[in-house]
């Protein structure tokens, strides 16, 4: 009977056991000479390779989310887009960001989170 130390020496041989070959050439996992691993389409190994890469996800999640905003945004905008300029939204042109106004006002008292919301 082979031990674990020689099972790992016959790693780098074509057959580490009688009937068995080793799966990718590593030698790392074992599969019965009959059957083969099973084969994946090129969308599976994008979607794998895709799935390891911390960054690309992270970016994918981050243009989802702008998506949504911008397709939700009559419903997600706090403000109108073009409210009517009255004296109360004129009093408020040229506002920094604040709790009422995120990215402030523009000249004409706009609401400047309302209009990015809209114009992406």
């Amino acid at each position: 009977m082979k031990t674990n130390e020689d099972l790992r020496e016959a790693k780098d041989a074509v057959s580490a056991l009688p009937g068995m070959m080793p799966v990718g050439g590593t030698g790392d996992g074992l599969v019965p000479t009959g059957k083969e691993p099973p084969a994946r389409s090129q969308w599976q190994l994008f979607f794998r390779r895709f799935m390891r890469h911390k960054l690309a996800v992270a970016s994918l999640i981050l243009l989802i989310l702008f998506y949504a905003i911008a397709y939700l945004a009559p419903h997600l905008a706090p403000y109108p887009l073009n409210p009517k300029l009255t004296g109360e939204v004129l009093a408020n042109a040229n506002k920094g960001p604040s709790g009422l106004h995120w990215f402030g006002t523009d000249e004409l008292g706009r609401d400047q989170l309302t209009r990015i919301m809209y114009a992406s």
